[in-house]
């Protein structure tokens, strides 16, 4: 049975947030996390066209190099997003040691926390989540919701 999730609303702006992996799913991960925090490392050797924007506007940092177990030293949060399942898990292992919470893209029995549909509206911020076990309805009910804060006309 999966246990329900906590939503927990917190602080991430001086978080250091390092991102292993520089395709679809990083670019996602980052795309939720720029409104919420100023220190995003990406350590990748390629990284996709969304996240080389970032950097170039230097909203997100890069290390274009393979993961290194030394690379967690000043990891306060981690993401493992490679296309490699045995890297993302190593990651989530040294994670775990080191006591530096960890999402695991690639499975979420290896994730301390997990990543809500996020809906933000007049300075309020409303957090989504189905636990993992459905995407789509998670979304559907967020637009919905989303559409009948925007007003009548948005509605129709």
């Amino acid at each position: 049975m999966k246990s329900k999730k906590f939503p927990l609303f917190v602080d991430l702006h001086q978080t250091r947030i390092l991102v292993f992996g520089g395709g679809r799913i990083a670019s996602r991960r980052i795309g939720s996390l720029l409104d919420y925090a100023e220190n995003i490392c990406v350590i990748s050797p390629e990284v996709s066209e969304e996240i080389q924007r970032e950097i170039q506007h230097k909203r997100v940092g890069w290390k274009e190099k393979e993961y290194e177990a030394s690379d967690l030293e000043q990891a306060q949060m981690v993401l493992a997003a490679t296309d490699d399942h045995q890297v993302n898990h190593e990651i989530f292992e040294e994670c775990r040691k080191r006591k530096i919470p960890v999402n695991n893209a690639g499975d979420q029995s290896e994730c301390d926390f997990q990543f809500p549909g996020i809906l933000s509206h007049e300075g309020i911020t409303i957090g989504f989540n189905s636990g993992g076990s459905d995407h789509k309805k998670t979304r559907k009910i967020r637009e919905e919701i989303e559409k009948f804060l925007k007003g009548p006309e948005e509605r129709k």
